[in-house]
């Protein structure tokens, strides 16, 4: 048993020094907006860019969907189409949809009155807002997104500059709290390293990746795929659609945006466990009861085993536990030295680690209990979600 544990302890030791180099290799292979954007395509004439249709999904925003669709309005592209879609809102949203169309004549209000039998609410409301669409590029994004002056022009640039067939752009995320911004930052390195963000972006290993925030797509790109019917039981939608156009052989990039966009994720980490249910469990766990346990017993161990080995007076575990602790303060003094804000967070990464656990246990035991997902005031069975999944990390 002390053998056991000697190994267990240096493997999942060196573990950290692992993930926290991936970690930076991803941040390094992740390009800004900025140097996407080549000069002589930030630099187009205005005449000469695509029409562009922004398709914004609300389902009870009414206290976000104002201020978010506001910088939308105020962005400089040319030939700008918003479509605002109303999915189902019982909170007054489709009254300031209206309004708001009745104001500008950008704006194209869509009602959605029913769920089709099948489909999520989400997807089901991106494809009532795609089918209404006229642009040649569609620009998917959430009711609570915040845009900088000048983003649509600089990544419809920077999209055709690249030769991309879809663009997803990772926002500024506010948080309200150290301790949730330890999470979230957690997640994001989880996310990274799951998603393969360390490699390189065009090789045939690294996974396409989309975010709700910002997933901008070439309509023909999109067209020569299944479409959004193949996504309609998809949880991780934002996933799903980038995964689409690189099966159907298009170019998909994701970028930092950090600088021109803007959310708010989840308000408190309340918020964020119940927010989690929708997918997490789905997602990293293929909505499996003994992917679960064994993801949870991972995290734990990953957490736990090299701050105890450092309790214990044997000297090898001992070493592996201080090459943990180690790495994570060399991976806080880079982050320090480059100027990234949010390295206090990283001070307690493990930390983040084992509440985000919790949080994916809680979805679990949530879903298999219910049998489904209780998911804006619809219920999703269980049977369904598994047969309609498409996105899957481990």
């Amino acid at each position: 048993m002390a053998v056991f544990l000697e190994y267990a302890g240096w493997l999942f030791g060196l573990a950290w020094p692992l993930a926290y180099l991936l970690s930076l290799l991803a941040a390094l292979r992740t390009p800004h907006l900025d140097d996407l954007c080549r000069e002589e395509a930030a630099e187009a004439s205005p005449d000469a860019l695509p029409r562009l249709s922004v398709i914004v999904t609300a389902r009870n925003e009414a206290a976000s969907i104002r201020g978010a669709v506001s910088t939308i309005l105020a962005q400089d592209y040319p030939d700008l189409e918003i479509v605002l879609v109303n999915d189902r809102s019982t909170d007054g949203t489709d009254r300031i949809i209206d309004g708001m169309a009745a104001g500008d004549r950008r704006i194209v209000p869509v009602h959605v009155e029913a769920l089709p039998d099948g489909w999520l609410g989400k997807v089901n409301a991106l494809e009532a807002g795609r089918a209404r669409a006229g642009g040649e590029w569609l620009l998917f994004c959430d009711a609570d997104v915040h845009m900088a002056a000048g983003l649509l022009h600089k990544a419809v640039c920077a999209a055709r500059a690249g030769e991309l067939d879809h663009l997803s752009l990772v926002p500024r995320t506010l948080t309200t709290s150290y301790l949730q911004e330890v999470v979230m930052r957690a997640f994001s390195l989880l996310f990274a390293i799951a998603m393969r963000l360390w490699l390189p972006h065009r090789s045939r290993f690294a996974r396409a990746v989309g975010l709700g925030a910002f997933n901008l797509v070439r309509r023909h790109a999109l067209e020569a795929t299944e479409g959004l019917a193949g996504l309609r039981m998809e949880v991780a939608d934002d996933l799903g659609l980038a995964q689409l156009i690189k099966q159907a052989g298009g170019r998909s990039l994701l970028a930092q945006g950090n600088q021109d966009l803007e959310v708010v994720w989840y308000h408190d980490l309340g918020d964020m466990a119940r927010g989690l249910e929708k997918n997490i469990f789905g997602v990293a766990a293929r909505w499996r009861a003994w992917r679960l346990a064994l993801l949870v017993l991972l995290a734990w161990a990953w957490v736990l085993l090299p701050p105890l080995c450092l309790l214990l007076p044997t000297w090898l575990p001992w070493q592996a536990g201080a090459v943990a602790l180690l790495s994570q303060a060399l991976f806080v003094l880079i982050l320090l030295a480059s100027g990234a804000r949010f390295w206090r967070a990283c001070l307690l990464l493990p930390l983040g680690v084992l509440i985000f656990s919790l949080f994916l246990l809680r979805a679990g035991i949530v879903c298999l209990w219910r049998g489904g997902i209780r998911w804006r005031d619809t219920f999703y069975p269980l049977a369904a979600l598994r047969a309609g999944q498409r996105v899957c990390l481990p």
